[in-house]
């Protein structure tokens, strides 16, 4: 598992407010969405079409 201040290194050459966290929709992705907005990230979930 990646350490968060690993992490927090990596983002440090990215424009955080641009910074989006992308899943495929499912029920799991939920979660992980969840989880992005707590730590102040925006977020994206894809499905297929007509899925919505």
């Amino acid at each position: 598992m990646i350490e968060r201040s690993e992490i927090a290194k990596i983002l440090e050459n990215y424009e955080r407010l641009r910074l989006r966290i992308g899943v495929t929709a499912s029920h799991s992705a939920l979660d992980i969405c969840d989880g992005a907005i707590e730590e102040g990230f925006s977020t994206v979930a894809y499905c297929q079409k007509g899925r919505e």
